[in-house]
């Protein structure tokens, strides 16, 4: 899953915010900062210069069961000291990261980044995907 580059020396230094929210917020405007739709964040480290970073992040979180709920993944560029940029974001629904039978593996989730509404689009964000499992 390549992610784009994106830093003038030809490489990104790229995070995952994860937040837990109401509907798909693919459709709505890009909020920066997590807002009253948002239930729960969480963020990876930074990994620098890499276009094929691994996060190894494991998130936990308690929520109720309401079937609107998505989890909207965010990749970012850091540019510090500079404010990070958004780079492409995706989401699923809850219950199908959440719903697989108890005792089989758990399964991957490969989603295709879409353009961040508002930012600019970075060249061959169409190839990119991050996997949740």
């Amino acid at each position: 899953s390549r992610l784009p580059v994106v830093d003038m020396m030809g490489t990104i230094d790229s995070f995952v915010e994860v937040r837990l929210v109401t509907g798909d917020q693919t459709k709505a405007p890009f909020i920066r900062s997590a807002g009253a739709e948002t239930f729960w964040q969480g963020q990876t480290d930074i990994v620098p210069n890499q276009q094929d970073p691994k996060w190894k992040k494991e998130f936990t979180f308690t929520s109720h069961g309401d079937p609107e709920l998505h989890l909207l993944v965010i990749v970012w560029d850091d540019d510090s000291p500079m404010p990070s940029q958004p780079v492409g974001l995706a989401t699923i629904a809850l219950k199908d990261v959440v719903n697989h039978p108890p005792g089989l593996p758990e399964q991957e989730h490969k989603l295709k980044l879409s353009p961040v509404p508002g930012e600019e689009v970075p060249k061959d964000l169409q190839k990119a995907s991050v996997t949740l499992s």
